[in-house]
């Protein structure tokens, strides 16, 4: 099982959170993820 934290430095850490942050650019990059209405809340 593999956990990982954005606190994490590590290099493995890093690099996942380089990762993630790439899919959410490219997540946010389309059309479609742009066309969603503005969020009004969140659920914890």
């Amino acid at each position: 099982m593999f956990e990982w934290t954005e606190c994490d430095n590590g290099t493995d850490g890093a690099t996942m959170t380089l990762l993630a942050n790439e899919i959410i650019n490219i997540v946010q990059a389309k059309d479609e993820y742009k066309r969603l209405p503005a969020v009004k809340g969140v659920y914890i």
